[in-house]
């Protein structure tokens, strides 16, 4: 088990000087351990999918809902009312062992208060307090807090407690919340007045709901359909190994994903230009570090080989099926390679106040990001096209990755992006209907305008024979010009956007 001192304490929240353990290449400023354990929630989600019941389900749907790993707190009731107002963060301890902070705010006649465990820097544990949606079997108690005892609460003095029991620790983070929050956080100070951040506009226009990924992810552990205004699915008919790959696949890359975004563009927000001392904007490093945190997740690949559950070892995946690697189907993905370096690129800039540089890396980052996804998409079309009867788990990973591109095709071309869906969106009868030269066209006269390129993509390689399957291979250019340009990014349309969010971030 392990404590902190307050002043200890106070060094992680301020901004450790000592070296925080890395996110592959990148070093955080803040310990965002805390952060990076929502990976465990997916690790539980996935592996509870993986045993394709009913009841299993049911333990996925609670972990994704509930959490269990990230943002621990016990909810204490009181044997007396508190006396007097208690504020969020309010550092507190229960004997020398359990030492935390207040999670809420509390007011005088309240007789509860939510005591938030204290947070190690270590990837791997966290915290000693692990309960909310796990599984019995898998829940973590030695760090929970006895069933009775005295809190001192700092500034106030003790107040005591009985009857707390196991199921009274929570979870203040949890995948769903990613997902249900975007209505109002995904906004420039979470204004509602004022529009989506620029990433999430075409995102909300093509769905019709800020909070589509939940709708989705439970439509697929309930077994039941979306009434979305466009990207809809149907899980009612479908086995529990596709309603699986959509629930898991969706929350990692969709949800995680979004939020990665968030926290990208919150870095953003406010931020202070040519400041001085070289470290004027600690808050929106703090927001990058997190948004780092959900890229890579706390288990993090110990090498290249795609271990991982979140974006960063999807990018690694596809990697090795499209030949975008830096040592071809081996070695790191580029698409990681030139984000972790966006990353690391953004940091400086921030701590430099060059808020435009910054917003400008975010929007690569974005953009980045669409490369795993659209080759998942590819990957599995491909995969029913050419497979006799595909698989309805083909269909639905298929499916699944669909969802987290269609939105940025739709915002270049509503036609192709109907094209994609209506190739990809999951079907009664298992007979394979994908038209794999129209679902791949359909991409590439979009990716330019998306910000990626075909070299980015790559195209579906054999490593067999050592060569691209032929009808497969790797388009030229950004395909919908005939140029051969190469670029990641379209410079113009970058540009522009880049001016546009900032414009909207300082309004």
């Amino acid at each position: 088990m392990f404590s902190f001192s307050t002043a200890f304490f106070a060094t992680l929240v301020a901004g450790a000087t000592a070296s925080l353990p890395l996110l592959v290449t990148y070093e955080p400023s803040t310990n965002v351990a805390d952060h990076a354990a929502i990976a465990w929630d997916q690790d539980v989600i996935a592996t509870q999918i993986g045993l394709k019941t009913e009841g299993s389900f049911k333990l996925a749907q609670a972990v994704y809902e509930e959490g269990g790993n990230s943002k621990s707190y016990a909810r204490i009731t009181l044997t007396a009312p508190l006396g007097s107002s208690l504020s969020k963060g309010t550092r507190m301890n229960i004997g020398t062992d359990f030492n935390g902070r207040a999670y809420s705010a509390q007011g005088q006649d309240s007789n509860t208060i939510e005591f938030q465990y204290d947070i190690a820097e270590s990837y791997e544990d966290n915290v000693d307090c692990k309960v909310g949606g796990l599984p019995v079997d898998g829940r973590l108690l030695t760090g929970c807090i006895p069933e009775s005892g005295t809190v001192t609460i700092e500034g106030k003095g003790p107040v005591t407690y009985t009857d707390f029991t196991t199921t009274d620790n929570k979870n203040g983070r949890t995948i769903q919340g990613f997902s249900t929050s975007a209505q109002q956080k995904f906004r420039p100070n979470k204004d509602t007045s004022k529009p989506f951040f620029s990433y999430f506009e075409p995102v909300f226009n093509y769905f019709g709901a800020a909070d589509y990924a939940d709708k989705i992810i439970t439509a697929a552990f309930d077994s039941t359909s979306t009434s979305l205004s466009n990207g809809n699915v149907n899980m009612e008919a479908w086995s529990f190994a596709a309603r699986g790959e959509v629930a898991k696949k969706v929350s990692a890359y969709v949800a995680v994903g979004q939020y990665v975004f968030y926290e990208l563009f919150d870095a953003t927000q406010d931020c202070s230009e040519n400041c001085a001392s070289g470290k004027c904007n600690l808050d929106n490093v703090n927001a990058l570090d997190e948004a780092v945190a959900f890229y890579v997740g706390g288990k993090q690949p110990s090498d290249a080989s795609g271990k991982g559950n979140l974006f960063y070892a999807l990018a690694q995946k596809r990697m090795a099926n499209f030949n975008t690697g830096d040592d071809g189907t081996k070695g790191d993905a580029n698409a990681n390679l030139d984000i972790m370096r966006q990353f690391n690129i953004m940091k400086t800039t921030l701590n430099t106040g060059k808020c435009a540089d910054a917003v400008a890396s975010a929007e690569n980052i974005v953009n980045l990001m669409k490369i795993p996804v659209t080759q998942g998409t590819l990957r599995y079309g491909y995969l029913q096209t050419t497979t006799t009867t595909p698989t309805d788990k083909q269909m639905a990973e298929g499916m699944a990755f669909a969802i987290g591109v269609l939105p940025y095709v739709h915002a270049c071309s509503a036609d192709d992006a109907k094209i994609i869906y209506d190739n990809m969106s999951l079907k009664v009868s298992q007979q394979s209907s994908v038209d794999y030269a129209a679902l791949k066209a359909a991409f590439e006269r979009n990716y330019e305008c998306m910000g990626i390129s075909c070299e980015d993509v790559g195209g579906l390689y054999d490593s067999v024979t050592e060569d691209y399957y032929g009808d497969a291979k790797p388009c030229v250019g950004n395909a919908n010009d005939g140029s051969d340009s190469g670029a990641g990014f379209n410079s113009v349309s970058l540009a522009i956007g880049v001016m546009v969010t900032f414009a909207t971030l300082l309004m």
